[in-house]
């Protein structure tokens, strides 16, 4: 075999967990499924539901490449969904996640 003779696969192998927030409440897992679908394989879908079980309006997803993943922040992050702009990001990147804060003072 020669280097470079390898032919790159349509999926990298690589799953990719997203973060989707800012969900309207009615959204479910078919929801999602169906709109992500498009920028290749989903593994999963999982929305927050709290103990009454309305949805907490964040759900994270995984990918089957971070081909689609990509894809589908560029696609998706800002795009209307239900009259809101929903914020999807790598669930991992950290650069977008607040610092904690500091605990109040007495």
């Amino acid at each position: 075999m020669e280097f470079g003779s390898v032919q790159p696969e349509e999926h990298d192998g690589v799953e990719t967990e997203l973060f989707v927030g800012n969900l309207p409440w009615t959204t479910d897992e078919n929801t999602l499924q169906d709109r992500f679908c498009v920028y290749g394989d989903v593994n999963f879908v999982k929305v927050l539901y709290n103990h009454e079980g309305r949805s907490k309006g964040i759900a994270f997803l995984q990918m089957a490449s971070s081909q689609g993943a990509h894809a589908a922040i560029a696609a998706e992050n800002g795009a209307d969904c239900g009259g809101r702009a929903l914020r999807v990001n790598l669930s991992s990147d950290k650069s977008k996640v607040e610092a904690p804060r500091a605990p109040f003072a007495d």
